[in-house]
């Protein structure tokens, strides 16, 4: 019974230094947070440590100390279990961010790339873009744009499809129709148009010799993809383009 009372004890405590590092990070008051959570994570019986590395990369990220920054994500990666992909993903998106800050473009790309091998999202697949692009790696540019256009959206539009024409069928697709999954939805779609649309433009200019074909290229892997609704918003955008030029 000692032997318990001790580890609700110390779960107990800390629980409590978990709430006063929240607060003191909250309250922006970096050094006492980054000791709370220090203290916390000395502590071996406390199972979660690896959440509190990442709460300090993000103050440590703010306070413009990127190295030590980038040393909790790591640290708090290295004990992520391989399954928790999610998760994994986020911390690696960190790490590109910040490397992307130091102008390491070349380690950016492999947390990035790490992403679209594991966890492929839109905008991962715009900063590994973004990175290729600041290198001046055409080949890669152009790769890393038809993985970003390969990436499935997971929406199902046969869900808003009418397939009855009783009055219950009516009333279902009424209510469905601006509901929270799908104005969901409709965020994610926007999110991913955004990226491909912003990749597009950055690249076209670089990747061949000439602007005209470097956006040629572009829409005609938009127009071979599931996007290919996106390839007259990028004829105009050729359009203007050549508009400023004359």
């Amino acid at each position: 019974q000692s032997g318990m009372g001790d580890t609700h004890n110390m779960e107990l405590t800390s629980l409590v230094l978990f709430n006063l590092a929240s607060q003191f990070e909250n309250n922006e008051m970096s050094n006492e947070a980054l000791n709370t959570y220090s203290a916390i994570i000395g502590n071996r019986m406390f199972q979660n440590s690896n959440q509190l590395k990442v709460n300090m990369g993000n103050i440590y990220a703010r306070l413009g100390q990127i190295p030590k920054a980038i040393k909790m994500y790591r640290m708090a990666l290295d004990q992520v279990p391989n399954t928790y992909t999610d998760y994994r993903a986020k911390i690696m998106h960190n790490i590109g961010i910040l490397f992307i800050r130091m102008g390491q473009f070349n380690d950016a790309c492999g947390s990035f790339e790490y992403i679209m091998q594991e966890r492929p999202n839109f905008k991962a697949g715009l900063y590994t873009i973004v990175c290729y692009f600041a290198m001046g790696d055409k080949e890669k540019m152009k790769e890393s744009f038809t993985k970003l256009l390969s990436i499935p959206l997971d929406i199902d539009e046969e869900r808003y499809t009418l397939t009855d024409d009783d009055s219950g069928s009516k009333l279902v697709q009424e209510v469905i129709r601006d509901d929270k999954l799908r104005r969901l939805e409709r965020e994610l779609t926007s999110v991913a148009h955004n990226c491909i649309l912003t990749a597009a433009k950055l690249i076209a200019p670089a990747i061949d010799t000439s602007f005209s074909a470097g956006y040629n290229w572009c829409m005609e892997a938009v127009r071979n993809s599931s996007n290919s609704v996106l390839a007259g918003d990028l004829e105009i955008n050729r359009a203007l383009m050549h508009l400023k030029q004359r």
